[in-house]
C-alpha cells in the first residue's frame, strides 16, 4: 500500500497534500507533510505519518525516533550560490532566525558566522548574509543563538596561543532581531583557557547553566561536555560532566532542551540524547543514540539545535564538505 500511494502521489503532488491527505504519502523534497504529519522512514522509504511507525520503540535503544535527516537549502549572499559547507545551525524560537557557520570566501581555513532570515517557520530561507561585525579575518564558528535572537555564543581562534587551533568561547548581543551582531567579547569567568579548545556552548534559558565542549592541551581532537554556573554575572563554576564524556570520544554540539530536560549532543558521526531528573542538569545520562539520524559518508556532525518539545532536530553533518539537516518525531 506504500508504494502505491508514493507512486499516486508523484502523480499528483497538490491533491496528496491536501487537508484530508492520508497517511503512507511520500514526503515532499524538503520533507514536508500534510498538517499532523511527519516525514518518517518506513522500509527505506521517506513518507508522511501521524506517529513514529510501530518500530519506532526499541527496549534496548529507549528513545523516541526522529524520521528521515532532510538537508535544508541554504543561499549565501556570494553572488545568490548555496553556502559554502553550512554547519552549526542555531534556531531562535520561532524559527525564523538561523544562525550558522560557513567556509568563508575571502581566504582558505577561514570561517564565519552567517544569519538567514524567513517570514514564518513553513517558508524558505531568504539569502543568508554575515551575522554582522564580529565576523573577521580569524575563524568564527560553532556558533548558538539564544531563543529570542538576542545573545549569540560563538567560538573564535585564540591567536595570542601558539600551536593548535585553541578556540575560546566569545558572546555577541544586539538589540533587536533587525540588528546584526556587530561586538562580542570573551565569555567572562573560567570557561576560557589559556591551552585549551572551547567550543559549542548552549546556555540555559534562566541564564543560570552554560554546557559546552572543552578539549584539553595535549588532546585537540577529544572533546569532552562541561557545565558551568553563573556565579555573579560570570561562570566560575566550571564540571566536568564524565557520564556523558567517552575516553576515547569527541562530544562536541550540543543542545539543550529544559522543558524535556533533555541534552543532545554529538559523538563523531552521532547524535546521542540524555536526560537528567530533578533540577540538576549535571545528573544527565545517556539513554540512547539516534542512529536513524545517521547521514550516509558523514563522518562528522557539527552542529546541534533542537526545539523546545524536543520534537524537532536540525544538525550538520560533514564528510568532506557540511549540510544542514533537519529531522521531526
Amino acid at each position: 500500500m506504500v508504494v502505491r500511494s508514493l507512486a499516486l502521489c508523484a502523480l499528483s503532488l497538490a491533491g496528496c497534500f491536501g487537508p484530508d491527505a492520508r497517511e503512507g504519502l511520500r514526503c515532499s523534497a524538503f520533507g514536508r507533510c500534510p498538517d499532523g504529519q511527519h516525514c518518517y522512514q518506513v522500509d527505506g522509504q521517506p513518507v508522511c505519518l501521524a506517529a513514529p511507525p510501530g518500530d519506532a520503540a526499541d527496549p534496548d535503544n529507549p528513545i523516541i525516533l526522529f524520521g528521515v535527516p532532510v538537508p535544508v537549502e541554504l543561499m549565501c549572499d556570494t553572488g545568490e550560490t548555496p553556502c559554502r559547507s553550512p554547519r552549526d545551525p542555531a534556531l531562535t524560537d520561532n524559527r525564523t532566525q538561523m544562525a550558522f557557520t560557513i567556509d568563508a570566501v575571502n581566504a582558505a581555513g577561514d570561517r564565519d558566522v552567517y544569519l538567514a532570515r524567513r517570514a514564518t517557520a513553513e517558508d524558505m530561507w531568504d539569502t543568508a548574509a554575515p551575522a554582522g561585525a564580529i565576523d573577521t579575518t580569524l575563524v568564527e564558528e560553532g556558533s548558538w543563538m539564544t531563543g529570542n535572537g538576542l545573545a549569540l555564543y560563538f567560538a573564535r581562534d585564540d591567536q595570542a596561543v601558539a600551536g593548535p587551533p585553541y578556540d575560546d568561547l566569545w558572546v555577541s548581543e544586539r538589540v533587536d532581531v533587525t540588528a546584526g551582531f556587530d561586538t562580542a567579547a570573551p565569555v567572562a569567568g573560567a570557561v576560557n583557557t589559556s591551552r585549551g579548545s572551547e567550543r559549542w556552548a548552549a546556555r540555559t534559558a534562566d541564564g543560570s547553566a552554560l554546557v559546552f565542549a572543552r578539549a584539553l592541551e595535549g588532546a585537540p581532537d577529544d572533546h569532552d561536555l562541561y557545565l558551568a554556573r553563573d556565579r555573579g554575572g560570570q561562570w566560575d563554576t566550571v564540571a566536568h560532566l564524565p557520564q556523558l564524556s567517552a575516553a576515547d570520544g569527541d562530544e562536541r554540539s550540543l543542545a539543550v532542551v529544559e522543558e524535556e530536560k533533555t541534552l543532545f549532543f554529538s559523538r563523531g558521526e552521532h547524535i546521542i540524547e540524555a536526560r537528567w531528573t530533578g533540577d540538576d542538569l549535571a545528573t544527565a545520562e545517556v539513554i540512547g543514540v539516534h542512529d536513524e539520524l545517521l547521514v550516509a559518508g558523514a563522518t562528522l556532525v557539527s552542529g546541534v539545535w533542537a526545539s523546545a518539545d524536543a520534537k524537532e532536530i536540525w544538525f550538520g553533518a560533514c564528510t568532506d564538505t557540511c549540510d544542514v539537516y533537519r529531522a521531526i518525531r
